[in-house]
């Protein structure tokens, strides 16, 4: 395994730059089978090490959606692409619970010795099994919206659609015009909340460069990456609960799901959750499969930094709504310094059940 190597940096806010400021601090090693593993690092470089798992599909340049609250928060955000996305090299016949073994990796090469894991759709399972895997080292781990496990009998039918649209949206990724404004018409459509938003194409732009980036050398990646999540990840949720509970205290995992996610349904995070007696559900009863990514990402970086004492506890300020923040508070050094984002109406609020705990 060789010593990652940095290949590019920007820390300027994400308004004045078209570009480059979104990827962040690009770095790759080489794996110890003699693969290329690529990522994104964003946040203070002395931060709180957090590991990001991204959604499906998707690359780690989805990250940047919290590098405003990874500064103000004093989180350093690490954002591997998985396998044949972006610049790692493809893995034929890898599972979800393979994952750690690459996330382990970069984490040894960056010499972190403690670090907390979290995901969004797809990243979900991808962070749930390597925090689980790698329990003694991992503080916290999150799942936004996390993708269930799927029902066998339905698997064959997912994986023929996704050799449909995973080529589909390579189409789009060639032709970034155009992708962008499909993306546009999607997000408008999935953002409620995007009247309060003070950069909307700050997020328009991240997730255009996202998925141009997850299909930059092909679909296979993307189509192996959804079949992973398809088929059998490795291991049973039993075997996660009991990899969970034998660290003292117990590893927390805290769940995000909103009540509008017509990807992600609640009978299923619910299903998730009571196989996992460590964890806690954060829900929105107004946010979609989208929201619950962008309106958390200050409520996400607190929970990610804590330690287990403190999250096994909870308070109430781990349910507070957050709003995305102007990114020109990226800059600002002093994390308590920093604009709060706004706030959604009491109504709207986010709730606890925190009976796993």
């Amino acid at each position: 395994m060789t010593k990652p190597k940095s290949t590019k940096r920007s820390t300027r806010p994400f308004s004045s730059l078209p570009d480059a400021a979104y990827e962040g601090i690009e770095k790759s090693l080489t794996s110890t089978d003699g693969r290329k593993i690529a990522w994104h690092e964003y946040g203070p470089e002395d931060g709180f090490p957090v590991f990001y798992c991204h959604g499906t599909p998707g690359s780690a340049i989805e990250a940047a959606v919290f590098a405003p609250a990874a500064r103000r928060h004093g989180c350093r955000i690490i954002a591997i692409n998985r396998p044949g996305l972006g610049d790692s090299d493809f893995k034929p016949d890898r599972t979800v619970a393979d994952w750690a073994t690459d996330l382990e990796q970069v984490a040894d090469s960056l010499g972190y010795q403690e670090f907390s894991v979290y995901g969004w759709s797809g990243g979900g399972p991808h962070a749930l099994l390597s925090g689980a895997q790698l329990r003694e080292r991992t503080r916290a781990i999150g799942l936004i919206s996390p993708q269930g496990r799927y029902d066998p009998t339905k698997g064959a039918s997912d994986k023929f659609l996704s050799r449909i649209w995973m080529p589909a949206l390579k189409v789009l990724s060639d032709r970034p015009k155009l992708g962008r404004k499909v993306l546009g018409v999607a997000f408008k459509l999935s953002d409620h909340h995007r009247g309060r938003r003070a950069d909307t194409s700050m997020y328009d732009n991240i997730f255009g460069r996202s998925l141009q980036h997850s299909q930059k050398q092909d679909s296979r990646g993307a189509i192996h990456d959804n079949d992973a999540l398809l088929d059998d990840w490795g291991m049973s949720l039993k075997e996660i609960a009991d990899e969970l509970a034998k660290t003292d205290p117990p590893l927390p995992v805290t769940i995000w799901q909103g009540g509008k996610d017509i990807y992600v349904k609640e009978a299923a995070t619910k299903e998730l959750a009571d196989a996992l007696p460590t964890s806690m559900i954060i829900q929105d009863p107004q946010a979609t499969h989208l929201e619950e990514l962008l309106d958390h990402t200050d409520n996400v970086m607190k929970m990610m930094k804590r330690t287990r004492e403190e999250a096994l506890e909870g308070t109430d300020d781990s349910v507070e709504d957050d709003y995305s923040p102007d990114p020109d508070t990226l800059e600002t050094d002093d994390p308590g310094t920093a604009a709060q984002p706004d706030r959604a109406p009491d109504n709207d609020a986010p709730t606890t059940d925190s009976s796993h705990y």
